[in-house]
């Protein structure tokens, strides 16, 4: 990476492309670190619960559906296994969302997990809540995905709804 920064005369395209595999080597690099991390982690877990992953949503849904909240959950795509951390910031980000978007009644909470071949994305939908907790919630899922190279964004359409939107590159389970 350092042999790619080096100044010099550069075109704007062979600048654009130096750039560009710099961002990509240091993507594979904390990838990389986070792999090894999550082993050195692993390693004196003891008894704790195995890290949730998106096999585990029904539960989530089933404890927020038992407190009260009505909440709709959507697959689309071919549903896989995806990378360890992929599916755990995945549940993550859904639980955070579900600290912050509310829904009962004749308003559900609508949650869709669409699994694409490059990524996965998450939608929640639902009633706005508001105050310091849930801008906690929302900043935690944020720096989540944007930690594994995703994007996040949260709209608030003037009907008085909560739109919370991730994308995750999907990484399949064996990578």
């Amino acid at each position: 990476m350092i042999d790619l920064a080096s100044p010099g005369q550069l075109a704007a395209t062979e600048a654009k492309s130096r750039f560009s595999r710099i961002e990509t080597l240091g993507r594979e690099s904390l990838d990389r670190m986070r792999t090894l991390l999550g082993l050195l982690r692993s390693t004196d877990r003891g008894a704790r619960e195995p890290r949730p992953t998106l096999e585990q949503l029904d539960a989530l849904l089933a404890a927020a559906r038992d407190a009260g909240r009505s909440v709709d959950l959507e697959f689309e795509g071919e549903r896989r296994p995806l990378g360890a951390g992929v599916e755990l910031a995945a549940y993550r980000t859904l639980q955070h969302a579900l600290a912050v978007v509310g829904g009962a009644g004749d308003r559900p909470t609508r949650i869709r997990v669409r699994y694409l071949p490059d990524r996965l994305e998450l939608e929640v939908r639902g009633s706005r809540a508001r105050g310091g907790a849930a801008s906690a919630a929302l900043m935690a899922a944020r720096e989540r995905v944007l930690a594994f190279g995703g994007s996040f964004s949260t709209d608030t359409p003037s009907d008085g709804l909560q739109i919370v939107r991730a994308r995750l590159p999907a990484v399949p389970a064996h990578a």
